[in-house]
């Protein structure tokens, strides 16, 4: 499936969890998660500038600062 470009800064969006499933500690992080009931997120974020959308790829007041520091 592809998705719009990022509003933002028209980079590449990818849902979240995509992200973060790259990290070595991911799948600690995701026992964790369930232990204390909370899901994967259904929520989308541009790789370039941090941007993240929900779930219909609606932008939001939030971002991954760190993202956009890597630009």
């Amino acid at each position: 499936m592809s998705l719009k470009p990022c509003e933002k800064c028209g980079g590449e969006i990818k849902p979240i969890e995509d992200i973060f499933k790259n990290s070595p500690d991911y799948s600690n992080f995701r026992k964790e998660m369930e232990k204390i009931g909370i899901p994967e997120s259904q929520h989308y974020n541009c790789v370039v500038c941090g941007q993240i959308y929900d779930e219909d790829l609606n932008r939001v007041n939030l971002k991954l600062g760190w993202l956009d520091k890597k630009v």
